[in-house]
Parts: C-alpha cells; structure tokens; sequence
C-alpha cells in the first residue's frame, strides 16, 4: 500500500512558520492515532508548495491562493489509506484552532484534500 497523504491549507494570525509547524506538531501528539506519521508545514506565500503536492492534487493549491490561506501541512503515514490521514489531519487541525494562534472569536479557515480509495483527490 502506498503511504496516505492528505494536505491542509489554512490561515491564522501568526506568521511565524517555526511556531506554526511546533504548534501542528503539538496539536497531533495530542490527539494523533495513527502511526509513522510526517508532516511538513510550509508558508504557501513564499514556499512552492506545488513541489510537495502530487500533481494531480495542484489544483487545490491554486484554489487555497485564491482564497488567501497562508499556510499548507502535508501529512503522510506508511500503510494507511488517505481517508484515515484526511481524519488524522482533521483532527489535528482542529486541535490547533485551540491554541494561541487564534484568538477567542476568530474565523477558523482551513480546507483538507486526500487521495480517496478510487485513487482521485477529494476535499474531506
């Protein structure tokens, strides 16, 4: 089984991308399950993260720009369908709402595409 991938893209008000991806991090210690996990976070304003993405999943890459989402996670695990990934992600990101890169009342914005089981992007 190839690894499962699943990407995130998403605002807050930080622009600290250290502080951003040690906060992602700790947000899935928290409540990650699965296991041989990697995540990358990235600043979609400045780093090419069309490098990171399989091709056929570009097309959201565009779309986040389009909606100002700043930052991008790449989460991948070893022997997992990317169902299971997109709901690892789902969870750590929502996790990560709950910290101090967001204040009481901010707009939580984020959008999650996997790889289903038919082989075909989708968003969670």
């Amino acid at each position: 089984m190839t690894p499962g991938t699943a990407y995130a893209f998403f605002d807050c008000q930080s622009n600290d991308v250290k502080d951003i991806s040690e906060t992602v991090a700790d947000a899935w210690a928290m409540t990650g399950q699965l296991p041989d996990i990697t995540i990358d976070v990235r600043d979609a304003r400045v780093s090419d993260i069309s490098e990171l993405m399989e091709p056929d999943a570009q097309q959201y890459s565009q779309m986040a720009k389009e909606a100002k989402l700043s930052y991008f996670v790449k989460m991948t695990a070893l022997n997992q369908p990317g169902r299971l990934v997109a709901d690892e992600l789902g969870g750590t990101m929502n996790q990560v709402y709950n910290t101090h890169l967001y204040q009481e009342g901010d707009t939580f914005r984020a959008e999650i595409v996997y790889r289903n089981d038919a082989g075909v992007f989708e968003q969670y």
